[in-house]
């Protein structure tokens, strides 16, 4: 996992427009992120992703906020203790 806290991220430059520049300022606030941020995860996200960058839910077991997933179902409580069934 990269560290936001330790300066071992590299910077990444380019150049957009003006319209872009709006847009990103937009939709990074629609979300409630920074620009940087909204970037990165559109960047990142995995293949086939659908879902909004911004959508959260409240997991109803710890009351944690968490992103939501794909268009492939809730991830639940349920699902991730059994992918972490064997590990240390």
């Amino acid at each position: 996992m990269v560290s936001y806290y330790r300066n071992t991220m590299k910077t990444v430059t380019f150049k957009v427009s003006e319209a872009e520049v709006t847009f990103l300022e937009h939709q990074a606030k629609r979300c409630g992120i920074s620009v940087s941020e909204y970037i990165r995860r559109r960047a990142c996200r995995p293949p086939g992703f659908g879902g909004d960058l911004g959508s959260t839910i409240v997991c109803e077991r710890t009351g944690a906020e968490i992103f939501r997933g794909a268009d492939e179902g809730t991830l639940t409580s349920a699902m991730v203790e059994a992918m972490l069934g064997d590990f240390p």
